[in-house]
């Protein structure tokens, strides 16, 4: 019988060391990228859970912002879709912050879809009344309207800025009574022309007892007009837009705050603490308010 030969060779003992680490590196790596693996799967199944299970409330905006009233963007005009209480909205109408004013705003482009309406009658004409608003106004032409009411023919009072022929003027106009024509209509302008990328301060009172209207921009009184009366109309408040001779026009172009209206005709020095308040408070609570900081 023939034994195999024995070899007299030694082992290379540097190549087998170096072959065991190769093979120990590379479970090392195995066992890394499974748990790794591992992870990813759970993580996801658990962000899949957590998508599963938010409730609606948890879109919410963050804190110092809130989806009616985003923050303000570059110092441009910024929105979301607006709510605003005891209001129908114009479907491009929109809330928000707008350059050079604190608090909300109503931003509207002076299109047909921009505005606001009460749908039902806010103040009664046939009594005193004061109505305000702080404005920033971007059309450079055209009649804008800030605050109206009237009927699905015309308006009783309109609170804006009036523009035709030279006149470019802010302006507080009533009608005195029915029947759609302009005869009927008393104004209160303003003595300089109405401004263009600049907050304003408007304000239109209506003295009953007196028989009398007043303009006021930035609390200083503009003109006061003569009145015989204000036609009594059933229809909604707006904000934005005005019916005049059975159509909606005059849609406002810019951006509107602060409007609040007073069941009584304010007097000069709460006009003027209204400006001093920046359009926020008269030293007496308004009735109806909208887009208050």
């Amino acid at each position: 019988m023939h034994l195999p030969p024995v070899s007299s060779a030694t082992p290379d003992w540097a190549a087998l060391a170096e072959a065991r680490e190769q093979e120990v590196r590379r479970r090392r790596l195995l066992r890394i990228g499974g748990g790794a693996l591992a992870v990813a799967v759970i993580g996801g199944l658990v962000a899949g859970a957590l998508v599963l299970t938010r409730s609606p409330g948890d879109d919410r905006v963050g804190p110092g912002a809130t989806a009616s009233a985003p923050r303000e963007s570059g110092g441009k005009a910024t929105g979301a879709p607006a709510t605003l209480p005891g209001m129908v909205l114009g479907g491009s109408t929109t809330i928000g912050r707008t350059e050079g004013h604190d608090g909300p705003t109503l931003v509207l482009h002076g299109t047909a879809t921009g505005w606001a309406d009460s749908q039902a009658p806010v103040v009664d004409t046939t009594r005193s009344f004061t109505v305000s608003a702080v404005v920033r106004n971007n059309a450079p032409t055209g009649g804008r309207a800030v605050v109206t009411q009237g009927t699905d023919t015309y308006y009783s009072f309109y609170l804006g800025r009036d523009y035709w022929g030279t006149r470019n003027q802010w302006v507080f106009k009533v009608q005195s009574a029915a029947g759609a024509q302009d005869t009927t209509t008393f104004q209160a302008f303003s003595t300089t022309r109405a401004t263009t990328g600049q907050w304003t301060l408007l304000t239109g009172v209506y003295d009953a007892d007196a028989k009398k209207i007043t303009l006021y921009v930035d609390g200083v009184p503009q003109q006061t007009t003569a009145v015989s009366g204000i036609w009594d109309t059933t229809g909604g408040l707006q904000i934005g837009r005005v019916r005049y001779k059975s159509k909606w026009t005059d849609y406002w172009d810019g951006a509107i705050s602060n409007v609040q209206l007073w069941d009584q005709a304010l007097p000069a020095g709460a006009v003027d603490a209204l400006k001093g308040s920046g359009g926020t408070t008269a030293g007496t609570t308004a009735e109806h308010s909208w887009l208050l900081p």
